[in-house]
């Protein structure tokens, strides 16, 4: 789909001045080559305008010239004054920054660039028949030759014998290097000179492009027969000969003396030669590297003209095929192959000039140079355009040149593989160059042709038949003076009646730097003989690029020019106005530009002045993409601009080769300061991705397709998602639901788009609408089955706001509740097609299917309510039969075989049980795969049963327990009877229709709520169901919620409400109900009174049991419960200052013993006192010791894990859980008020005394060994196993384990508020008791405990503020590179850590020994 055009074009002649002294030799002579030269230092008296490239002219008569690209001759050199050779050269090249001329007497010279200094390398006698240098320029391939005489044999081994006259030579094929040392040296057959009568002998060399082999034509003096030779480059042995590909061996007749060309890798590396077919035919054939014959393609034009010469551009893309004809007109053709076959996508005509020589630039592959006769050059600039499209409403056709053939396809209709096309269009000449009319009119779609002699033709474009008329010729009525093979880049801006108005470039003539743009007019059109004009033409200030037409807008276009200025060009009667434009240039030149000129359109989220009133996009060769002047992306291959899609589509090129989809709408908001890698804009709207190498050829106006063309040449078409999706969401926002559904279907779109995207609008309107379009069943059940109860246009499937009309669409999908979704439309659904049925708009049962999947949809599914649909509509049809039930009828059973397609038959039978119409059932179950004797039995048994009990077993059978209940005592209350029903059916019943019966089924299935309900109006029936679930809770370990179930019975359930109080641990509550009765009255003897106090034992254990596994505080509360339930109802005064012992409450333990005058008892409470006082002190001491060591070692972890945190980051070296346990340290050590050691003589596993704290443990060692230490008394003798595997985790130093751990012995180390009150209960009761000195000490133990833990951690304090301050001057002085930059970083354990307090004793104590110690102890 490729079409070649032309980008530039440069005519350019040498001037030598008059006073120059080679200009008479120049004048007399000719060009014969060229080279591209890069200016030196020394060409100092350059102006600052010339460019730094130069080039080097060579003429047969051996005048070097070097010009600028301005024209300015820096400097001429003749050749004959070193070689004394006037004559005959033919090639130059720059090799080692020196220029190497050659000449065909024999000559080499070389030639300084920046001097013109020319000096003789040497001569060959014989003169040089060919030479190239390979492509790397370190080797020079030449033919020469030398006569039989000269040879150093002696004789002549080829002589002929005929004495035909014919002169021999001997033909020496050799390699030299830039040294001009001889390689290699070989002798290849003898050819026949040029000089022969009759004989075509030139000889042509030329490399393969990798520079291995090496190729020679040539003229056998044996046969007179040309042949082609391949040769080793090392060694120059014969690698091949051109040879027939038929596998006979045959040699390649008729070849032409015209110049080999060998392709590169991008034409498969085959040599390209010239063969006569017959008389008056030509063509072009190849040979592969091992010499075998491939492939061809014919000539065009005059059979007669003779093929100069051939050459490959650098890509191998290009094959330029230089023709000569008698009549002075010459041509050079240019051919591209893709799909294999050849295309001639452009032709030059050169009338009355001779080509003398033609090339491709060696940098550039689409730069190609002519060089004429009469020192006069032109140079080209080529480039492809990846398509040449008409795109309209409803149109797109592709346009692709083959010569004078227009081939054209129709994409809207089918995709045709190239070269093979739909239609086919014949011209007179080559074509070089088209334009379509976009206007609105008789011509729209038409086509103006630039063919290559200058001419034009007309394409008229029929709408109505879609189809296009013969072209048409045009004939040129006033050209201006203006040379038409100079045109390019035609456009047309405007259409009239009969009329076109276009424009187009010429080129400047020689040597001038300033091109036109002309504006012409064909007039005529309704005539048959059309005729052109020129009417005007504006000078440009440069050289221009190409035309580019507005997308939007006619009567104007976009000029690029070579200086990346941007002109606008306006059509008016009194001629065109060209105008700066008001876009940014583009950053460099870009041969593809597209543009827009209003751009308000895409603004609709835009208030104010523009600022860009135009969008223009440009593709450099470089493949970077530009939106004005700022990059997209460095890698497109091809982009358009679909005005249609509102799309900038782009290809991008490299290892993610995508096709990406820019909104036009939202390109204007592109920030170039993010960069690319985070501007997710520049990744488009749903990419899609493609084949490496696809170029894009066109984005279908109305449909969301896009063709693509593979590497290989065949076409794609494809549905991108971003394409796709705009399509069916401007389709449903406008209501075509008939197409966007048909759009979805076909590409797997989630139909959940048509609701989504305004649901609210969808219910109220559009549904009907919907209903209506999609007016075929299948379309309308699969769109019921595909809806989901969630916003596919926010997960899957998300809208742009870009895409929506307006904001209330946003607002109602906002409010709107996704998760009733399906509900809601099946509903609506279903109401508009029966409504539409009922209202003859369709027939009966036309819906009928569709409204079952409805009802099958639903969350729930109402799966009966389709069952009850069909049976209605079953029992509604015509009666065919009397005996024959409706629901088996073909219809009725059609209905249910689909309904079985939504939901699976055993649901569906189980649904008819549940519907208790067994009929149903029965016709549910006769299609589907269930036995039937299985189910014939079960629904002859359920008819047979009562009716209520009948629905009971359903009910059963279906685990819908509180139905089956509701039913079992509607059954009960019936007071339904069996005797009916056969004996093998009521021998079978386990249940029958009783209360016991319904209690086993409320116990068996929780039913308590349903059964108070049913049987709430009898109440000693009710009174079994709430002490059945009384029983029930306290099972499932809810005591207290039973209590109040228990106590709400009439009568209450005094027994349950025991146990569960009990249960409960409200002991409160128990021993008041102890008194209460169901029976008789209580009689309040001895027997009672122990039985009281064993109670009140057996719960004191309890609590205190159950505490134990709790928190100090928790049991001493405890302990003080179980004191005082043996106090007031279990008469036990030892066992209730045991427990006051343990909970640390001395002076309620010592009121006791006074109270009832027992000395033992006071005794025990001092003793006890007095043991934790002792304890109490040892306890001081370890709480200080293990503060100040965790307080020291907490500074230095501090250090570590803040230098961690500067050098790895915060999230590098805490994951989420440990920063959690920073923050939050809760060690169950913190919540203890007492050490390990003062906990020892809490005994909690009876009544004992406070003695008990001094016994001895029953663990002992087992041995002496180290290994057999902490052996238990169970596995002595035993072997330890070798646990290998199992290692012990090791605390990292530093570690955020060991800082939480730290935290939490200070904060355990430090006495809260309850280990204060312990410790100053303690003391006060010593003081009570006489024990004065043993409470001093105690209190001084704590205060000195305070002191050492206050001391640490306030020296601490200090010493890491005085650490950040020298580390923040040092860093001010030195930088954050300072290694103690890392102690300014805070952690948020700091402030936790810091805030740590002891608390302090009693007030009231306090102030005591505040008075009562004397000063020199305070001291």
């Amino acid at each position: 789909m490729e079409n070649l055009f032309l980008l530039g074009e440069r005519r350019r002649r040498l001037d030598l001045p008059n006073d120059n002294p080679h200009y008479s030799l120049v004048q007399n002579s000719t060009l014969t080559d060229r080279c591209d030269c890069i200016l030196t230092a020394e060409d100092d008296d350059l102006d600052d305008s010339a460019t730094t490239c130069t080039v080097v002219l060579l003429t047969e008569n051996g005048v070097v010239i070097k010009v600028t690209d301005s024209g300015t001759v820096l400097w001429t050199c003749h050749l004959n004054d070193e070689s004394d050779i006037d004559s005959g050269w033919f090639k130059i090249d720059c090799i080692n920054s020196e220029l190497v001329c050659l000449s065909q007497r024999g000559a080499i010279v070389t030639v300084d660039p920046s001097t013109g200094e020319a000096e003789l390398v040497g001569v060959f006698d014989q003169g040089l028949e060919d030479a190239v240098w390979s492509p790397d320029g370190e080797t020079l391939l030449m033919v020469t030759s030398i006569t039989d005489e000269e040879d150093d044999t002696g004789h002549d081994e080829n002589k002929n014998d005929n004495d035909n006259n014919i002169p021999t030579i001997h033909s020496r094929l050799m390699t030299m290097n830039t040294q001009f040392e001889v390689l290699a040296e070989v002798t290849i057959p003898r050819y026949v000179t040029p000089s022969t009568l009759g004989v075509d002998a030139d000889i042509s060399l030329t490399w393969r492009p990798d520079g291995a082999l090496c190729a020679v034509s040539s003229v056998d003096a044996e046969d007179n027969a040309r042949k082609v030779r391949i040769y080793k480059r090392e060694s120059l042995d014969l690698h091949a000969i051109g040879r027939a590909e038929d596998a006979s061996g045959a040699l390649v007749k008729n070849v032409q003396k015209t110049r080999i060309a060998w392709a590169g890798t991008g034409c498969s590396q085959v040599l390209a030669a010239v063969q006569r077919k017959g008389k008056k035919t030509q063509q072009i054939i190849f040979f592969e590297p091992n010499g075998l014959r491939h492939r061809e393609f014919l000539l065009r034009g005059n059979p007669s003209a003779n093929v100069t010469s051939l050459a490959w551009n650098s890509n191998s893309d290009l094959l330029a095929v230089g023709l000569r004809e008698a009549e002075g007109l010459e041509t050079i053709q240019l051919w591209h192959r893709m799909n294999y076959h050849w295309y001639l996508k452009r032709e030059f005509q050169y009338r009355d000039q001779r080509v003398e020589k033609f090339q491709f630039s060696t940098d550039n592959a689409y730069t190609f140079c002519v060089l004429l006769q009469g020192l006069e050059w032109r140079e080209y600039q080529l480039g492809w355009d990846p398509s040449t499209t008409l795109t309209m409403d409803g149109v797109c056709n592709a346009f692709v040149i083959d010569g004078s053939s227009l081939n054209v396809t129709e994409f809207e209709k089918a995709l045709i593989p190239p070269p093979m096309y739909a239609k086919c269009h014949s011209l007179e000449s080559p074509i070089n160059d088209l334009s379509f009319c976009y206007h609105d009119g008789q011509y729209w779609g038409s086509a103006l042709i630039c063919q290559s002699t200058g001419s034009l033709a007309f394409l008229r474009f029929d709408p109505n038949g879609a189809n296009y008329d013969k072209p048409l010729n045009i004939l040129w009525e006033n050209l201006q003076g203006n040379d038409p093979t100079c045109f390019r880049s035609i456009l047309i801006t405007k259409s009239e009646q009969h009329t076109l108005h276009f424009v187009l470039i010429t080129c400047a003539s020689c040597n001038d730097a300033n091109e036109r743009l002309v504006e012409g007019i064909v007039e005529g059109l309704d005539t048959g003989e059309p005729k052109a004009s020129i009417v005007n033409s504006l000078l440009l200030n440069g050289r221009a690029v190409r035309t580019t037409g507005w997308l939007d807008a006619t009567g104007s276009c976009l000029v690029q020019m070579r200086d990346r200025a941007l002109y606008e060009y306006e059509m008016s009667e009194s001629g065109g106005l060209l105008v700066a434009s008001e876009a940014e240039p583009l950053p460099e030149v870009c041969p593809w530009v597209s543009a827009i000129k209003d751009s308000s359109r895409f603004a609709k989220f835009h208030s104010g002045e523009l600022e860009r009133p135009r969008l223009i996009f440009g593709l450099s060769s470089k493949s970077r993409l530009y939106f004005h002047d700022m990059m997209l992306t460095d890698s497109a291959s091809s982009f358009i601009v679909s005005m249609g899609h509102e799309f900038l589509c782009y290809v991008s090129k490299g290892s993610r080769c995508q096709a990406r989809f820019l909104p036009l709408s939202e390109v204007q908001n592109y920030d170039p300061l993010m960069g690319m890698d985070q501007n997710h804009l520049l990744e488009g709207y749903e990419p899609r991705n493609v084949e490496q190498g696809a170029n894009l050829v066109a984005v279908l106006p109305e449909k969301p397709e896009m063709i693509l063309q593979m590497p290989r040449g065949n076409l794609e078409g494809i549905h991108p998602r971003a394409l796709l999706l705009r399509y069916v969401i401007q389709k449903v926002i406008n209501g075509s639901y008939e197409e966007a559904f048909r759009m979805m279907r076909k590409h797997k779109v989630d139909l959940n788009i048509i609701v989504d995207l305004d649901p609210k609008g969808f219910l109220e309107n559009g549904i009907l609408s919907f209903v209506k379009q999609v007016d075929n069943i299948d379309h309308l059940n699969l769109f019921i089955s595909t809806l989901q109860n969630h916003d596919i246009t926010g997960t899957r499937f998300p809208v742009p706001s870009w895409l929506r009309r307006d904001d209330s669409q946003v607002s109602g999908s906002a409010s709107f509740d996704f998760s009733t979704k399906v509900n809601q439309v099946c509903s609506k659904a279903r109401e508009v097609m029966m409504t539409m049925e009922s209202t003859g708009e369709k027939p009966t049962r036309y819906y009928l299917l569709p409204v079952l999947s409805t009802f099958a949809k639903e969350d729930p599914p109402k799966l009966d309510e389709a069952l009850r649909l069909i049976k209605c509509d079953a029992l509604s049809q015509p009666v065919k039969s009397t005996t024959k039930n409706p629901l088996f009828a073909e219809s009725a059973q059609h209905s249910i075989h689909y309904l079985a397609f939504l939901a699976e038959y055993q649901l569906l039978f189980e649904t008819a049980l549940g519907m208790y119409d067994y009929e149903v059932a029965r016709a549910v179950a006769r299609n589907s795969q269930m036995d039937p004797k299985v189910y014939l039995p079960l629904l002859k048994r359920y008819n047979a049963l009562p009716e209520y009990f009948s629905r009971f077993e359903v009910d059963v059978r279906l685990k819908r327990y509180d139905w089956a209940l509701r039913n079992l005592h509607q059954s009960y209350q019936a007071g339904e009877r069996f005797e009916n029903v056969s004996e093998d059916i009521v021998g079978g019943l386990t249940v029958k229709n009783t209360f016991q019966d319904c209690l086993s089924l409320i116990e068996e299935h929780q039913l308590h709520k349903v059964g108070l309900d049913l049987f709430r109006n009898d109440a000693d029936k009710k009174k079994i169901i709430l002490s059945s679930l009384g029983n029930s809770l306290m099972i499932e370990g809810k005591p207290k919620t039973a209590l109040t179930i228990f106590l709400s019975a009439v009568p209450p359930d005094v027994e349950g409400a025991k146990q569960a109080a009990r249960a409960s641990k409200d002991w409160r509550f128990f021993f008041s109900l102890l008194d209460e009765s169901t029976g008789d009255p209580i009689v309040k003897d001895e027997f009672w009174y122990q039985k009281r106090r064993q109670a009140a034992r057996d719960i004191a254990v309890e609590i205190t049991s159950s505490s134990s596994s709790f928190s100090t505080e928790s049991f001493e509360e405890a302990c003080f419960e179980a004191a005082r339930i043996l106090l007031d109802y279990g008469d036990d005064w030892i066992g209730a200052v045991d427990y006051f012992i343990q909970a640390k409450g001395w002076s309620e333990g010592y009121r006791i013993g006074v109270l009832n005058e027992r000395e033992d008892l006071k005794k025990k409470v001092i003793d006890g006192a007095v043991s934790f006082a002792h304890a109490s002190l040892d306890s001081f001491v370890d709480r200080s010791s293990e503060f100040e060591a965790a307080n020291s070692r907490y500074a230095e972890v501090l250090k570590l894990r803040k230098h961690s945190v500067q050098t790895e980051g915060f999230e590098a070296v805490v994951d989420t859980n440990e920063t959690d346990s920073l923050f939050s340290t809760a060690s169950t050590a913190s919540n203890m008020s007492l050490r390990s050691n003062a906990s020892s003589y809490s005994t909690r596993s009876g009544l004992s005394s406070v003695i008990s704290i001094k016994s001895t443990t029953t663990f002992q060692m087992t041995g002496g060994e180290e290994n057999d230490r902490h052996r238990s008394k169970f596995n002595k003798g035993k072997k330890r196993k070798d646990c290998k595997n199992k290692k012990k985790t090791r605390q990292k130093p530093g570690s955020v384990e060991e800082l939480q751990e730290l935290v939490g012995v200070m904060k355990a180390s430090c006495p809260n508020s309850h280990y204060s009150t312990t410790i100053s209960d303690t003391i006060r009761f010593l003081i009570l008791v006489g024990q004065t000195s043993l409470a001093e000490e105690v209190y001084f133990g704590f205060q000195q405990m305070v002191e050492r833990i206050v001391k640490s951690k306030l020296e601490r304090i200090k010493t890491n503020v005085e650490e950040k301050n020298e580390a923040a001057a040092l860093t001010r002085t030195e930088g954050d590179q300072l290694d103690l930059s890392h102690l300014l970083i805070e952690l948020p354990i700091e402030k936790e850590v810091d805030e740590i307090t002891c608390i302090p004793l009693d007030a009231g104590l306090l102030g005591h020994f505040h008075f009562v110690i004397p000063l020199e102890l305070k001291e």
